[in-house]
């Protein structure tokens, strides 16, 4: 952690710094746990080159998101405040945040209980619930029109054109594979289907990496980067895909649990999750079934991948599957 961030962090919010250990998680951003007089914070300076000043207002607006709830006593680490504004800009090159170090453990679908998936369901009805109350009553004149950056016909567009393409030289035929199957699957989703879909204000990447764990649930629910309008059923698609699939199954037990909590705080009719998991694919489909994500691809990324192929070729399968969840 270079010197002037240091001084910064003392000048700024009191933190006297002792030691840094570098957090490898996040594309480009640098992480540190960094221990202080007042106990281990995480800091996080944000790459200008994946965002710029106008992309940083916006991650202002999701980060007062997430203190709002961490004020409202849910499992969202808390967040100091510069200024009342939760990222500090230093310099031209250095903006940066500084968050309370969360707790807990990372889980996958080998390790998750059906326990701590009950509660990560009513954690993520809970963010869902308190997050569009809160922005009803800023945009209290208009939510509606708040609302339509997640408007379907945009969605269904950048669908059908994302796979409108040639396949460019050089690709992997398992690309070539994922392309063919998801073009026909693309021009079936109707906008009357995506018009059904609840909306409003979601976390937006309730992935693993994203999501910690002590045994009895959910102790913390971090990056809210990319949260704000949007299906509220792309939260619990994503976390079933990441906790309740593994080996091409679905695990019925933990998805029922996944559900049941989620249906405790939030609307879901029965049988209702197997859309969960379709709208997740008609979101991520553009994002991951890219050239880069397959050959040499591996991590998460190559899972997230796996995970919207997998989805594209059970798609008309999903309901049998996963029955009245």
């Amino acid at each position: 952690m270079d010197q002037h961030l240091i001084d910064d962090l003392k000048q700024s919010y009191g933190l006297v710094f002792h030691h840094a250990e570098p957090i490898n998680f996040g594309y480009m951003h640098q992480k540190w746990q960094v221990s202080t007089n007042r106990g281990d914070f995480l800091v996080k300076r944000f790459s200008h080159k994946r965002y710029d000043r106008a992309r940083l207002v916006g991650i202002e607006r999701a980060l007062q998101r997430q203190f709002y709830l961490w004020e409202q006593g849910l499992p969202c680490p808390e967040i100091l405040l510069f200024e009342g504004q939760p990222i500090r800009y230093l310099d031209a090159e250095t903006s940066y945040m500084v968050m309370a170090f969360a707790l807990g453990e990372m889980k996958g679908p080998d390790s998750v209980t059906p326990a701590q998936l009950y509660d990560l369901g009513q954690v993520c009805g809970k963010i869902q619930r308190l997050l569009t109350l809160r922005e009803g009553q800023i945009h209290s004149d208009d939510l509606q029109r708040y609302l339509q950056r997640s408007d379907p016909q945009s969605t269904l567009s950048a669908l059908r054109e994302t796979f409108e393409i040639d396949f460019p030289d050089g690709v992997s035929e398992d690309y070539k594979a994922a392309l063919l199957a998801a073009k026909p699957l693309a021009e079936q989703v109707t906008l009357s289907y995506l018009e059904r879909l609840p909306r409003g204000l979601a976390h937006e990447d309730f992935a693993a990496d994203n999501l910690l764990f002590d045994e009895k649930g959910v102790t913390a629910v971090v990056d809210f980067d990319q949260s704000g309008p949007g299906y509220l059923w792309h939260d619990l698609g994503r976390a079933a895909l990441c906790f309740c699939l593994q080996d091409g199954q679905f695990d019925l037990k933990k998805a029922a649990a996944l559900a049941e909590g989620y249906r405790s705080v939030q609307p879901l009719p029965a049988g209702a999750f197997a859309d969960a998991v379709r709208v997740t694919w008609c979101i991520e489909a553009a994002w991951w079934i890219k050239p880069c994500f397959f050959g040499d691809c591996s991590g998460k990324t190559k899972r997230f991948r796996e995970e919207v192929v997998w989805v594209g070729e059970n798609w008309g399968r999903l309901d049998a599957m996963l029955g009245n969840i």
